[in-house]
């Protein structure tokens, strides 16, 4: 039988140290057994707007299950690359049997590793008292990022928050301000971020962009960037110098370089792959994060399908365990 999980099902049952747990396993699993980055298997423009269709697959660590995710999207093909729509499922296969085991809302899993990621990056390798963040990007990506944030910076204050569209960052401020009673909301005018960069050390652009929307000259000594809307080829947010005269760490240092923020340093001989850490490296403690308090840091999620797949497995063995989610037999 087949167990299918929605948006309000997942959101029921999962808590965030669990996923960070989940995720961080797949951060430190062996590269060989890392599951494959995600490929775009249709891409097509039409009347201004770019459709996506990406599969990806995986497998779990608990033996014997495969995870296989496809995500449907739309963009507009203006500078600005703003979405559309991004639909996607995520199943899990029993391998001995080839049941399907879970039909899961693959956009909030999504959400959950993102913010999940963000989480431990912020933990590693942002400054420890870091009281302000400027969020750049107003989507749900923006609010998984404002929630790993929130997991690991525990003296937060005041987030300012900034986009091209000024009707969905004051939308997302009304959103999310009740849920963070204690943070202060400062609604920034996306024209004057060069104005505020300087002053906040705690960055993460969550934006749909096409083109760079951070200089490099913009960043001061002791900034930690989380860098998560460039996540397929296309995409980009930071100024390339930024890559280059930072310590880059990235969730998977090889697909960072191909589809991530890193690419276009990689591609243009700016820097190589070799120049980017694994985070799982860190976590390890094989390699080092953040070393001074001046050190500028840039932490490039791309997300990976392992850690996806985890997720949901987590998600599917809470909801057996509460009996929830809707069960039926497809094959």
């Amino acid at each position: 039988m087949t167990r299918i999980l929605s948006r309000d099902h997942i959101a029921d049952i999962i808590r965030m140290p669990d996923v960070m747990e989940a995720v961080r396993t797949a951060l430190t699993e062996r590269p060989d057994r890392q599951a494959p980055p995600f490929q775009s298997l249709i891409s097509r423009e039409e009347r201004g707007r770019v459709y996506i269709v990406k599969s990806s697959s995986g497998f779990s660590m608990i033996p014997g299950t495969a995870g296989v995710s496809v995500t449907v999207s739309g963009q507009e093909t203006s500078s600005s690359g703003k979405n559309i729509y991004n639909s996607s499922v995520i199943l899990l296969f029993d391998l001995e049997s080839g049941e399907l085991k879970a039909i899961l809302d693959g956009r909030e899993i999504t959400l959950l590793r993102a913010a999940a990621s963000c989480a431990i990056g912020a933990r590693l390798l942002a400054n420890k008292d870091e009281k302000n963040m400027l969020l750049v990007g107003a989507g749900g990506l923006a609010t998984a990022m404002l929630k790993g944030s929130v997991e690991s910076l525990p003296g937060l204050k005041q987030v300012s928050v900034t986009s091209r569209d000024n009707r969905r960052t004051e939308s997302f401020i009304n959103s999310q301000s009740p849920r963070y009673p204690h943070l202060r909301f400062v609604d920034l005018s996306f024209f004057d971020l060069e104005d505020h960069i300087g002053e906040n050390h705690y960055l993460v652009t969550a934006s749909s962009s096409g083109s760079p929307l951070i200089k490099k000259e913009w960043v001061s000594p002791g900034t930690h960037i989380t860098a998560a809307g460039a996540n397929s080829p296309g995409r980009q947010e930071l100024d390339p110098g930024i890559i280059t005269s930072s310590s880059v760490f990235a969730d998977d240092a090889d697909q960072a370089s191909r589809i991530g923020e890193c690419r276009t340093a990689v591609e243009t001989g700016l820097i190589s792959p070799k120049n980017i850490t694994a985070i799982g490296e860190v976590i390890e403690g094989k390699a080092a994060g953040r070393t001074e308090s001046r050190q500028v840091t840039v932490y490039d999620m791309t997300g990976t399908s392992l850690e996806e797949t985890l997720v949901a497995e987590l998600a599917l063995r809470r909801s057996t365990y509460r009996n929830t989610g809707y069960i039926t037999g497809i094959i």
